[in-house]
């Protein structure tokens, strides 16, 4: 927000000089402006970003020494890991773009407030600005296209399912840009997947559904795990009483052992495994109906 708001003084102030002193005044002008917002960025870091990122990182360690936290102690920093996220890029992003202005060049905003979206697709679609942009122009628009082409019949369905695949094709893209691994391919897919389904449900239902912008954060917390249980992970995310064991709500993609999925689904149906948190009271709802 108040980097747009200084690129719409400074344009007003452009705009009321007289022509033979705009040269110099601009100059001037986006040398202020982007020393302005060199330090505003300098500023998220140091004080926001770098403060939250020792507590987050003090917080995963615990998690891999199997130390497990309460339902309040897990939501604060599932939520401290986000804010910590955001300011840290978008500080690096103010800087980035204050440090061009200095030598007139105009890069775009790249943050427009994502913590102030209303869905997960919102907030998507106001972080990394420019990467999305991107995405969008040379993967979504193409593969749509060819997707359309394909099935001939230009119906609503094909539309949509051209549409699915894109999306689809531009969070896999998006997660191999981070790293070509397993885990952000996963998380990658996660999102597009969440993406879809609001979507899909708020053409359906005409509103929104409330628990999208929560359940697809839950995405980019497997950009930031270590270990991997699957079957555990997304079903911590489900715990009625306690989320529980944190060490299970934030399980991500790294290693993708199939027998220790395997193994989490049996203990979980039949209420075993205490040790991972899978406790008949913290059984997580989808398995609720199993014995």
């Amino acid at each position: 927000m108040l980097e747009k708001q200084l690129f719409e003084l400074n344009e007003a102030i452009v705009l009321a000089q007289p022509n033979d002193e705009k040269a110099l005044n601009q100059t001037a002008n986006n040398i202020m402006l982007g020393l302005s917002l060199f330090a505003f960025g300098l500023f998220k870091k140091n004080l926001f970003a770098d403060p939250l990122a020792i507590f987050t990182e003090q917080m995963f360690a615990s998690i891999n020494a199997n130390i497990e936290f309460n339902f309040f102690e897990s939501l604060f920093t599932v939520w401290a890991f986000l804010i910590q996220l955001y300011f840290d890029f978008s500080a690096y992003s103010d800087m980035a773009i204050g440090l061009g202005l200095c030598f007139g060049l105009r890069f775009p905003i790249n943050f427009d407030s994502p913590l102030n979206a209303i869905s997960f697709a919102d907030y998507i679609s106001r972080w990394h600005i420019s990467l999305i942009a991107f995405n969008r122009e040379y993967i979504f628009i193409p593969v749509s296209k060819l997707i359309v082409k394909l099935l001939k019949d230009k119906t609503s369905f094909n539309y949509y399912i051209a549409g699915t695949i894109a999306t689809l094709s531009v969070y896999i893209s998006i997660g191999f840009w981070h790293s070509p691994s397993l885990q952000f391919l996963f998380s990658g897919v996660f999102i597009g997947l969440v993406i879809i389904a609001t979507q899909l449900f708020s053409f359906l239902y005409k509103r929104k559904y409330p628990m999208n912008f929560s359940f697809g954060y839950f995405g980019q917390i497997l950009n930031r795990i270590k270990v991997l249980t699957v079957a555990a992970t997304l079903g911590a995310l489900l715990m009625i009483k306690d989320l529980a064991s944190f060490k299970l709500l934030v399980m991500g993609f790294t290693k993708l052992n199939f027998q220790e999925i395997k193994e989490c689904f049996y203990n979980a149906t039949n209420g075993i495994g205490t040790d991972q948190s899978f406790s008949m009271i913290k059984k997580p709802i989808y398995l609720l109906g199993y014995q």
